[in-house]
């Protein structure tokens, strides 16, 4: 199949065909526009020589012309490499010299990042809509990926994941209607952009698969501008990162809620602490997701009803679930261990990195490096990742867990727990974004966390911080916080997202 091709049939016959398909400050696009688009596109990359099986790049912020060149490059069975813009020069090299495209559409100010390509301008693009004719060609059967993502770099150097034109249809049944019983009368607004896997499914997927209308930006959005789009735009089902979600609630929330159907956590855990704080302060289900960028999207979550506090929710359509221990071995139920997933959108391999793909998948099983543990009723409880687990005087102990008790106490903003060997001996480490300065409480924050957790677990050195070091996706890079470099000179690390540097103000 060509999804491309069966999005275009889905719109015309399911009736949605004029329907707002993309809301933008700019304007409204319908479901027929954007394919039409999506044709005038293709006209072009024809004539420019783009041929089954190539591989082009897209790396320019959400719009529809964005979308419309994706469907244009799929229908020609070419596959898609959707690249973060953000990212530094060196990784940008490292896409080319893993992959070897041979076109691509890049913002202006990244062209010189890449070598060796045919680059399309937006402009040039957006006079191909006014000009070029529409062709009606498919490639009906293409056997390569529609597209490739990349690990978010939570954990180092970025992985290519390959993924299938049938992915759309299991992300559209998993999770569009197994578990956010998506309406065409709803407006999603997803903050995560089109080139991280959650926003990709959210304002692409779901709007084309489902005949519904999603939220485009061009430029990120404030946590302070959330709640004027949300009202503005009518938003009916609002996704965003945890750590998002924190921010949301220091600002002006969304005035009326009577439209806002549902609000979605994905992309890192939701502590129990943050996820009572949203469900006090917006009157709107709260549901919570685990996925991955190796499953294209989510196969874990909760439903209307369910509390995301207690867990991670179920198994979506299609998915099997395993846990097992570091030997691969499946655990006792209850017992903590890896989260294994099987199921129809996971790939056999990273397309760049053959010694992490035999660590990952494994006879049709992706490792997902998540910590979990089954609970009677089928649900999972989420421990955090299993490089989240640290070792303190050879005890294994959560970081989340210790993060979600130092969150409650009212003047920290967010933390953060590693564990560090210090005068031969391990200890926790916690960092600390706090609303007031750390000398004024260290000794009140000290004395609740002894009143929650074993002595074993109270960390030992607290280090306030302005920022943590985060991908531009929200998602913390832990394995950051082990550097030296990053607690010395946080400030002059270039690979901190922009306008997240942060600088060591207090250490203990």
């Amino acid at each position: 199949m060509n999804i491309a091709k069966e999005m275009e049939v889905l719109a015309a016959t399911r009736g949605w065909a004029n329907k707002v398909a993309f809301v933008t400050p700019e304007g409204v696009y319908s479901h027929r526009q954007i394919h039409q688009y999506a044709r005038k596109l293709s006209t072009l990359l024809l004539s420019e020589g783009l041929k089954e099986g190539d591989r082009f790049v897209i790396a320019l912020e959400d719009s529809p012309l964005w979308i419309a060149l994706f469907l244009a490059v799929i229908r020609l069975g070419a596959t898609v490499l959707v690249v973060n813009p953000y990212l530094p020069r060196s990784d940008h090299q490292a896409i080319m010299e893993d992959l070897n495209p041979r076109f691509g559409a890049l913002q202006a100010d990244i062209q010189s990042h890449f070598f060796g390509l045919k680059i399309f301008t937006e402009d040039e693009l957006e006079r191909a809509l006014q000009q070029c004719q529409e062709n009606h060609i498919y490639v009906e059967k293409p056997v390569n990926p529609a597209y490739v993502q990349f690990t978010s770099g939570t954990t180092g150097k970025q992985k290519a994941v390959p993924h299938t034109h049938q992915n759309f249809c299991h992300y559209a049944i998993a999770v569009g209607i197994g578990m956010l019983d998506i309406k065409q009368k709803d407006v999603l607004f997803s903050v995560s952009k089109l080139f991280f896997a959650y926003g990709f499914g959210n304002s692409l997927v779901f709007p084309l698969m489902h005949g519904t209308s999603a939220l485009l930006l061009r430029e990120r959005p404030t946590p302070a501008d959330i709640g004027r789009l949300i009202d503005q735009y009518q938003v009916s089902v609002f996704f965003w990162v945890p750590s998002g979600f924190g921010a949301l609630l220091k600002t002006r929330l969304p005035a009326n809620t009577v439209q806002l159907r549902l609000l979605v956590s994905a992309g890192e855990p939701l502590l129990p602490s943050l996820s009572e704080k949203i469900q006090q302060a917006i009157s709107v289900p709260l549901l919570n997701q685990l996925g991955s960028t190796e499953v294209g999207h989510a196969y874990c979550g909760t439903q209307i009803g369910d509390n995301p506090a207690e867990s991670i929710g179920r198994a979506l359509p299609n998915y099997q679930f395993e846990v097992r221990d570091e030997h691969g071995d499946i655990v006792t139920l209850g017992e903590k261990g890896e989260l294994w997933v099987k199921g129809p959108t996971v790939p056999t391999c990273y397309l760049n990195s053959d010694e992490s793909s035999a660590r990952h998948f494994v006879d049709g099983w992706f490792k997902s490096g998540d910590c979990v543990q089954e609970l009677p009723n089928q649900y999972f409880q989420h421990h955090g990742r299993i490089d989240d687990m640290q070792m303190v005087g050879g005890i294994k102990v959560s970081s989340l867990h210790i993060e979600n008790i130092l969150n409650q106490f009212p003047q920290v903003i967010e933390s953060a727990v590693i564990s560090e060997f210090i005068d031969n001996k391990s200890q926790l480490i916690a960092f600390l974004r706090l609303a007031i300065p750390l000398s004024d409480i260290e000794d009140a924050l000290k004395e609740h966390a002894r009143s929650f957790l074993a002595a074993y677990m109270v960390p030992k050195i607290l280090i306030e911080v302005d920022a943590f070091p985060r991908t531009i996706n929200g998602k913390l890079q832990r394995y950051k916080l082990f550097s030296k470099t990053w607690l010395n000179k946080a400030a002059e690390d270039e690979n901190l997202p922009r306008q997240q540097h942060s600088m060591i103000r207090g250490q203990r």
